[in-house]
């Protein structure tokens, strides 16, 4: 189990690696996973052109901070990172505090795990926090996402966790279902190449056209398939309301080479001074 300072983008990056993967996050831009691989490789899709890039709100009031992030679109860096759903309460920019605002971090290392927490921002339009615990355990090619969100401010919000994960295209994505009857989807826009098959449904990407599809199961079960490494994501279901209507998301980028895979929580009711938790795991084979 080996725990490193590094850079990547120009921010300040912890490695971790256990022997059987690696993982790297960056805390100064939204507690982002930016690399998740076995040794030397990356899974994930980083965008260059990022570099060195940040945006800065600090002399902002919250009506002021909603018209600048507005103003100034996705800070598309890459990787990992929670939203909030759903999102037609924030638009085309997510909240800039919880996106890519800077997050406190912890690492503590036991005998047998590494846990990393990375803690965000109050968000200073909406007064909510996320907390990031990823826990990595010894020569477990695995890691599992206990994902917390805060509610600091004074009224009763509704609003579910979004893990957005950018990946390197080609893959195949397969949703699995125990029964296809609690298996349907539905296409937002364009070509998504989705088909039904014993067990659940696949979508093809390897083009780059751009479009959504949205599906919902009854299991918590994704295996993404690519360059020759099997990428599983596993997460639990629930009967209440989706923000989005499905607990998972495939969007593919038309001007860059990514594609994403959107795990949902429920909708959650939070009370002030209260918290709601989603738990993910991530798994390589």
């Amino acid at each position: 189990m080996n725990i490193e300072e590094g850079e990547c983008l120009g921010f300040r990056s912890i490695l971790i690696d256990n022997g059987r993967v690696q993982l790297e996050v960056l805390p100064e831009i939204g507690g982002r996973v930016m690399s998740f691989g076995f040794p030397g490789q990356n899974i994930l899709f980083v965008n260059p052109q990022m570099r060195n890039v940040r945006a800065s709100y600090e002399a902002l009031s919250p009506a002021l901070i909603q018209a600048e992030r507005e103003k100034q679109g996705l800070m598309l860096y890459g990787g990992e990172k929670i939203w909030l759903a759903p999102q037609d309460d924030w638009g085309q920019a997510p909240y800039v505090d919880l996106d890519h605002g800077v997050y406190n971090d912890h690492v503590t290392q036991g005998s047998d795990q590494i846990e990393v927490v990375l803690e965000s921002p109050i968000c200073r339009e909406t007064g909510l926090q996320i907390t990031k615990t990823i826990t990595i355990l010894e020569e477990q090619a695995s890691v599992h996402f206990s994902l917390r969100l805060s509610n600091h401010g004074t009224s009763l919000v509704h609003k579910g966790i979004w893990q957005v994960t950018q990946l390197n295209r080609p893959a195949e994505v397969r949703i699995a279902a125990n029964d296809a009857n609690e298996l349907y989807y539905s296409s937002y826009y364009g070509n998504a190449f989705v088909h039904t098959e014993p067990g659940g449904l696949c979508n093809r990407v390897n083009h780059g056209e751009r479009y959504k599809v949205g599906v919902h199961s009854d299991k918590g079960e994704v295996t993404i398939q690519m360059a020759g490494i099997q990428f599983h994501q596993h997460f639990p279901v629930y009967k209440e309301l989706y923000p989005h209507a499905f607990m998972f998301e495939v969007f593919n980028s038309d001007k860059h080479p990514y594609f994403e895979a959107e795990i949902h929580s429920p909708l959650m009711s939070i009370e002030p001074q209260s918290s709601a938790t989603f738990e993910i795991s991530w798994r390589l084979t």
